[in-house]
């Protein structure tokens, strides 16, 4: 395994796998202090650090414009210092999905970490990371099998 499909693995990879499974736990989040927040702006600093690797950016016609736009978004907002603006330190949130049958039952499906950069409709972040590692993998031809569920 190369350096690059390392970083990616263990930064990425590893850091989105261990979100996923944190966010299927029943708890309520506040994103303003949650460690689920911190660990999404440290996958999203450790992506954007990737993607703006020389011998990557080539490679990067065949990633969403739109997704790489959002991971840079998210990577600059987690570094965002207790004097920005309320808008760059609120780009994440965090939403409960829950499921009713017709009883009125309600089943909890999973927590969800949102983008919501106020300009586009709101992003699951997990499944922007999977789009912009999945192509970068595919477009770089790393030695790296992933298929991530959520």
């Amino acid at each position: 395994m190369n350096e690059l499909s390392s970083r990616l693995k263990s930064d990425v990879i590893d850091q989105w796998e261990s979100l996923n499974l944190a966010l299927t736990e029943q708890v309520a989040i506040n994103p303003a202090r949650s460690e689920h927040t911190r660990i999404a702006g440290k996958i999203a600093a450790a992506l954007h650090g990737i993607i703006n690797r020389p011998d990557v950016t080539l490679a990067l016609e065949s990633v969403g414009q739109h997704d790489l736009s959002l991971i840079r978004e998210i990577a600059d907002a987690s570094k965002a210092s207790i004097f920005a603006s309320a808008a760059k330190k609120d780009l994440l949130s965090v939403t409960a999905y829950f499921e009713a049958d017709r009883n009125g039952k309600y089943k909890f499906l999973r927590n969800a970490m949102v983008i919501d950069n106020r300009r586009t409709e709101q992003q699951d972040l997990l499944e922007v990371v999977k789009r912009v590692g999945s192509g970068l993998i595919d477009a770089l031809k790393l030695d790296l099998v992933w298929e991530p569920q959520i």
